[in-house]
């Protein structure tokens, strides 16, 4: 994981924003690189998600049946929508 500290916000322009990058392994997708900003003064945050290798848009459909599948981890890049249908 690489970590940058005392970088400058972009919302309140302070040197207090830590900026985070690391990269993990997802089951049936491959490896992933996870970015964050945090800003210790003003709360600012964002994240993104970005695959090594691009992949074709495609569409995946997941039910919940039981309260257990609330709790599934869902990883998705900025580009991607979720949904809630009835």
């Amino acid at each position: 994981m690489d970590k940058l500290e005392n970088e400058r916000c972009p919302l309140c322009l302070k040197s207090t924003l830590t900026l985070i990058e690391d990269e993990k392994e997802v089951p049936f997708f491959g490896k992933i690189f996870i970015f964050s900003m945090n800003c210790g003064s003003c709360d600012y945050k964002m994240s993104d998600v970005e695959g090594e290798q691009p992949k074709p848009a495609c569409k995946i459909t997941f039910t919940i049946e039981a309260e257990k599948d609330l709790s599934v981890r869902v990883v998705k890049s900025s580009a991607a929508t979720i949904k809630y249908l009835n």
